[in-house]
């Protein structure tokens, strides 16, 4: 559904188009030109459903894909998210074709193993549609063929009601927010889903990860894992290292802490001789906020959520990399004892937390943890265990390598590494 934004988009003229105000220019007879994908879009619901569209109670136009919330004319409400990205008209940020289809099949596949599985609260998918490449396509042509659609069944509720909530009923939503998260650390995904979409899911700051050993729930294999995943985010000297658009390349810094990196590995992984709890596959959110939740209130008046979405963003790890990172106005996090803890996000602008209120932020922590730990008591032994090989995988994720300086970042890296390696006895 995209991230949904706090603001509607802006006409030319300024005036906001909120789900009314789109309806309007949509039925006008001559749609304006900066919504005529949504108008295709509305046309292409209309004839997959049979029904027609009578209302729109919400449209969003986020970073990634348009999002509109339709009534249909059989009383039937469902959710349209268009992407923005065109496999017809790529530009200079775009991904590559394969990868843009292979995320939209993992989409549909994804669903199909989640949805069955009620406490996971995923909404129906009713109707999707892969980018479809065709050659010639003039750029000024209007098509949306090319756009990854996704049509979902509305959840009860409406989002952002977080905000309007008091400290109690926040509370109840942190709890089920961590009851809905243990679910997903629970859930053992089938070995011919893992075997088909890990391999196509991992990229190390945009290049591929090859995986030199097969795929299994192992020790052995998560040594491999991660020293592919090194390999592949510092390459050799004077390839790009990091986001493409950064220009940076690696210097003899970063090519030293390399090998330190790689000698690191095997150190801090633990052994699996504890029922497999490290190394089981799991399946992780990538984005489990709560603009990504939609929510509504009980017979006891008591909020509950109803839908997670914006799995598009998810991804298959071995569990000691799972992330349990909830977010609201603050990011809900552990120290690496797995102690509940805090941090900035990026709906959090002020640099500065007041005592008052970042004492009420650790109370929520701790409730989320607290729920968390009890639903999935291995997390915990995870996190505290496994903290020197999460620290180095979660430094080596893509969206830690924007706008760094790679000699710094990685020579750091590279001391750390060297201290490790000393205090497990090995020379360097």
């Amino acid at each position: 559904m995209g991230r949904w934004t706090y603001t509607p988009p802006r006409m030319p003229n300024g005036i906001l188009i909120d789900g009314k105000k789109l309806f309007e220019l949509l039925r006008a007879d001559n749609p304006q030109s900066y919504i005529w994908d949504v108008d295709l879009l509305i046309q292409e619901i209309e004839e997959t459903f049979g029904a027609e569209v009578t209302e729109v109670p919400e449209y969003v136009d986020g970073a990634f894909h348009k999002a509109v919330w339709c009534v249909l004319s059989n009383g039937e409400e469902i959710i349209a998210r268009l992407s923005k990205a065109d496999i017809n008209r790529p530009h200079e940020k775009s991904l590559p074709v394969p990868m843009q289809i292979s995320a939209a099949e993992y989409e549909i596949a994804l669903y199909e193993a989640l949805y069955p599985e009620a406490e996971l609260r995923l909404a129906a998918l009713l109707y999707n549609r892969i980018p479809e490449l065709h050659e010639g396509i003039d750029d000024d042509s209007k098509d949306i063929i090319g756009r990854r659609l996704c049509v979902f069944e509305a959840p009860e509720g409406r989002k952002n009601m977080w905000w309007e909530l008091g400290p109690e009923d926040k509370v109840c939503i942190l709890k089920q927010a961590a009851e809905i998260r243990a679910a997903l650390f629970n859930f053992n995904p089938q070995p011919k889903f893992i075997a088909t979409w890990l391999p196509k899911r991992l990229a190390s700051a945009h290049t591929p990860i090859s995986l030199p050993v097969a795929i299994t729930p192992t020790r052995n294999f998560c040594i491999a894992l991660f020293r592919a995943k090194i390999e592949a985010t510092i390459r050799n000297m004077d390839d790009i290292i990091g986001w493409p658009q950064d220009n940076n390349t690696v210097g003899p810094f970063a090519a030293a802490a390399k090998q330190s990196l790689l000698r690191l590995v095997p150190y801090i992984l633990p052994s699996d001789n504890r029922g497999n709890i490290f190394y089981r596959f799991v399946i992780d959110h990538g984005d489990y906020g709560i603009w990504n939740m939609t929510a509504t209130t009980d017979e006891y008046e008591k909020p509950y959520i109803t839908s997670v979405y914006e799995w598009d963003s998810s991804c298959i790890v071995p569990a000691i990399f799972s992330d349990p990172k909830f977010v609201t106005n603050i990011s809900f996090v552990t120290d690496e004892y797995a102690n509940p803890s805090i941090a900035r996000s990026s709906k959090f602008k002020s640099k500065y937390i007041k005592p008052a209120r970042r004492a009420k932020f650790m109370a929520w922590s701790r409730q989320y943890f607290n729920t968390l730990y009890d639903a999935a008591p291995a997390y915990e032994t995870i996190i505290r265990e496994g903290s020197d090989a999460r620290y180095l995988w979660f430094a080596l994720q893509s969206r830690s390598l924007h706008n760094i300086e790679p000699e710094i970042y990685f020579g750091e890296l590279g001391i750390w590494a060297k201290k490790k390696l000393r205090e497990f006895g090995v020379s360097v």
